[in-house]
């Protein structure tokens, strides 16, 4: 039976640029500057799989596996540098909010994508978040789930680190994308957080642009054809700095999530305007953070 064992809930806040801890309220917030918008996210981190999927070469398999708590807990390092990410890049103008939801429940199913490639669909895991991220509670849902039996090196197939959703669960009505278990060495390079920025920028930038934002082509994955490159020691970060500032050129426009974007609001103040689009892959603080564990017998 599901049940909530721990919940803790700790405050935090950084400034505009993401790098000098502060409160923001109406006594220190800069003259003239909007005030942030407030995103609310959802870690799911599910700890355990007992699924069938086949290999690449077609032959059916079963992975039995349960996180080691050093990779849950180098998964979560790495998401809690996700928010600070947004704020800076963003130049201020999305604050996120998150909660973590340890899920014990094994994964039972997985979502074919293709050519023997799997991934953890919302469906895959939809009692749960039925259970823990209905429809209203959140903007976006990020998944953190064991791909690799690090003990065997059994690895279940997909088609990148992290895949997205471009668009909105159509159930919850919240953007959704996974990221799997890796090394922790992984985990560091070359921007903590920088894998789970990027697949949650997916389905912000498809939310944005259904609402009639433009947006670059490949959205997040468009680094490299707009012109980009991905520097050993700060990551994808120019690109992403333009595409959440609405600075990337296309076609002789600037295209990309703007400050006139995030200030128009989020998916929960959105709700009767957005849709559902396919399935993405990607290549892999100001917060408030609560972390509940579930469904431990």
């Amino acid at each position: 039976m599901l049940g909530c064992l721990l919940s803790i809930s700790i405050l935090f806040c950084l400034s505009a640029f993401g790098e000098i801890a502060e409160n923001i309220d109406a006594g220190n917030n800069p003259a003239g500057k909007s005030p942030t918008t407030v995103w609310r996210a959802l870690l799911f981190v599910c700890h355990s799989i007992d699924a069938d999927y086949t290999d690449k070469d077609g032959n059916p398999c079963h992975l039995t596996y349960t996180m080691s708590e050093k990779e849950v807990l180098d998964g979560v390092w790495s998401f809690e540098h996700f928010p600070s990410l947004a704020n800076n890049y963003s130049n201020g103008e999305v604050t996120v909010e998150y909660e973590i939801v340890h899920y014990m429940e094994p994964i039972k199913t997985l979502a074919s994508i293709g050519n023997n490639f799997w991934w953890v669909s919302p469906e895959n895991i939809r009692q749960g978040l039925q259970d823990h991220a209905p429809s209203g509670a959140y903007d976006s849902v990020l998944v953190l789930w064991p791909q690799t039996d690090f003990s065997t090196g059994e690895h279940i197939p997909s088609t990148g680190w992290g895949l997205a959703n471009s668009g909105l669960d159509d159930s919850s009505g919240m953007t959704y994308c996974t990221v799997a278990n890796a090394a922790t060495s992984i985990w560091k390079v070359p921007v903590v957080g920088e894998v789970w920025l990027h697949e949650w920028l997916h389905g912000i930038c498809g939310f944005y642009q259904t609402i009639g934002y433009p947006m670059p082509k490949k959205d997040a994955d468009g680094g490299e054809d707009h012109g980009y490159s991905n520097s050993s020691d700060k990551g994808w970060k120019e690109f992403y700095c333009d595409l959440m500032t609405g600075h990337i050129s296309e076609e002789g426009s600037n295209t990309g999530i703007t400050p006139e974007a995030w200030r128009s609001g989020t998916i929960l103040s959105h709700r009767n305007q957005v849709s559902v689009n396919p399935l993405s892959s990607g290549t892999f603080e100001n917060n408030k953070q609560t972390e509940t564990n579930v469904g431990e017998k």
